[in-house]
């Protein structure tokens, strides 16, 4: 069963490994946290920064927010894709591990949508994202799930521009989804300053 695992370079797994959330219930659903106990030395967690995971489990994985200045930066890192919000542009990166069993592929495909999405509350201007170096070709159900990252951004009124590599399927398929989901606010090319550019 192709899947939204497989564009993330892992096997399919079964329908009951997927992750079981919808768009409305992670944007819905999406607690900013703020640093607690601080004067304690508690082990709260920073403002917008993003776990399902029980504080006392550390990771080295999933996002990681701090302040830089007047500016958000959070960052969400994992086997396949790194992910930052950075200066209001979301910029990320998804390529092949065809090596990660199930666990993982499902793990790092929640990362990413949990990401995503849950960014949108921060309202960027943009979202950059290249998969040059993901598989060449996705299928109906992981076009789908792209297409709904997409959809929500188009929503949220913020631009997508999709850096993709040298494959001409790949180029089409993107810019069909692209098109689909997004519309003339969305790009496609292989020119990461061109699609910079078109997020300006």
């Amino acid at each position: 069963m192709e899947t939204l695992w497989t564009v993330l370079g892992a096997h399919a797994p079964e329908d009951t490994a997927r992750p079981r959330f919808t768009i409305a219930s992670i944007i819905g659903g999406v607690c900013v946290q703020k640093m607690r106990n601080r004067d304690a030395g508690g082990s709260g967690t920073i403002g917008g920064r993003m776990s399902t995971k029980p504080e006392s489990v550390p990771t080295t994985q999933g996002t990681n927010p701090r302040r830089v200045g007047a500016a958000r930066t959070e960052s969400a890192a994992g086997d396949n894709h790194e992910l930052v919000l950075e200066h209001d542009l979301v910029r990320g990166r998804i390529w092949k591990r065809p090596d990660l069993d199930l666990a993982q592929g499902a793990e790092n495909a929640r990362q990413i949508e949990r990401a995503l999405l849950s960014w949108l509350q921060h309202k960027p201007r943009g979202l950059f994202l290249d998969v040059s170096e993901g598989p060449e070709v996705a299928g109906p159900k992981t076009e789908a799930t792209l297409g709904e990252w997409f959809r929500a951004y188009a929503n949220a009124k913020v631009r997508v521009a999709i850096r993709v590599g040298p494959s001409a399927m790949q180029r089409m398929q993107y810019r069909r989804l692209v098109q689909e989901f997004v519309g003339p606010a969305g790009y496609v090319g292989e020119d990461v300053g061109k699609c910079l550019a078109f997020l300006a």
